[in-house]
């Protein structure tokens, strides 16, 4: 990378930092970073594959402690992404620090759970109009996040979310909905009582990060099987559509014109 690239880079790493909740940003542990020089070297940093179809997209990772960039791949978004590009860029970088930030404090959480938290920490963007195109596998999300907490289908607590389907992060509903899930228990908890109560549950949150303790306010000490069938009812309810639209589809015509209202989407499509 060229000196102006690099300091570029490193500007836009230090603006994702500051997205992080300030119980998240690095006080005393460094970050390392390291950027490939091209797709071989993030795959062989990375420790990933070079052959899958997924590592085209893939602009960083976290192995271990480190942050691992594809150099050619961050040059083309800061030389050619708009603002718009940026701030989802800047996003991802947030995400992937996260993930760094929350083992040096000494979370140990399923993989699909340490996503959902890094997604929300973040600032990813979310809405109706991504959660509802989402929605549709919520029950599927749950049964595999069962499935990684029992060991079954070939899943487990390292499974990834590239193994509930291999899109693209910010296409891919499993990374939504786990956020969604870390939203629900913190608009119940707030973000560092969340983080308290899962650091409390210590190595034996790899496997099972809940119940969280019975102390914990408002939750009760509820088991995994209930929480995810309280954030599913509460996830259906904010994404009902009005009364007068509880058809999955409705035509508004009048003379020639028509208003086709999607029930999923909540809004004229």
């Amino acid at each position: 990378a060229t000196a102006a690239g690099a300091a570029a880079l490193l500007a836009l790493l230090e603006r994702a930092v500051a997205r992080l909740p300030a119980r998240l940003r690095p006080v005393l542990d460094p970050i390392v970073v390291h950027v490939a020089a091209d797709a071989a070297g993030f795959a062989a940093a990375a420790r990933l594959p070079a052959d899958v179809d997924w590592l085209r997209w893939m602009v960083g990772t976290v192995t271990d402690a480190v942050v691992v960039l594809q150099g050619p791949a961050c040059a083309a978004v800061l030389a050619q992404g708009g603002r718009a590009r940026l701030r989802v860029f800047e996003q991802q970088l947030a995400h992937e620090l996260a993930h760094v930030t929350l083992r040096q404090r000494g979370l140990r959480v399923p993989t699909w759970l340490e996503e959902g938290l890094c997604e929300w920490a973040s600032g990813a963007v979310t809405d109706d109009e991504r959660l509802g195109g989402a929605l549709a596998h919520a029950e599927s999300f749950a049964a595999f996040v069962a499935a990684c907490t029992a060991g079954r289908g070939g899943c487990g607590p390292m499974s990834t979310l590239l193994q509930f389907t291999d899109l693209p992060v910010d296409e891919n509903p499993g990374y939504r909905l786990a956020q969604d899930f870390v939203g629900f228990l913190v608009r119940q908890l707030g973000f560092d009582a969340l983080l308290d109560a899962l650091l409390a549950r210590g190595l034996r949150g790899r496997i099972a990060p809940f119940p969280l303790h019975p102390g914990v306010a408002g939750l009760q000490g509820q088991g995994q099987p209930e929480l995810l069938a309280a954030w599913l009812a509460d996830l259906h309810q904010r994404l009902r559509p009005p009364a007068q639209f509880a058809r999955p589809m409705r035509v508004l015509a009048s003379g020639r014109r028509a208003i086709v209202y999607h029930r999923i989407i909540g809004a004229p499509a």
